[in-house]
């Protein structure tokens, strides 16, 4: 757990960059993992992350616009749990 809230202090600290709070923060957590590649790790990958998941929500809205002007509310409902069932499915 103190390596996720570090890791959301990191990627807080990277996109607001100005506050000295977060800069100590961000100081604080380099040197927790000065001895090992996470903090780069850290460092490249949350941006990345939060990038996908920023995509990943807007590509899922405008699906969902798409899908309501073609079919009914409870269709499309239903192709959204099946293919969350099928996804799982395949990762369980």
């Amino acid at each position: 757990m103190k390596r996720f809230l570090s890791g959301l202090v990191l990627l807080q600290a990277v996109c607001i960059g100005g506050s000295a709070w977060w800069q100590n923060a961000a100081l604080q957590a380099q040197a927790t993992y000065v001895d090992t590649g996470r903090f780069l790790v850290g460092l490249l990958i949350l941006p990345l992350l939060m990038a996908a998941v920023i995509i990943a929500r807007s590509t899922s809205f405008v699906f969902n616009k798409m899908g309501l002007g073609t079919m009914s509310a409870f269709n499309m409902l239903a192709v959204r749990f099946l293919l969350a069932f099928v996804l799982l499915a395949a990762l369980f």
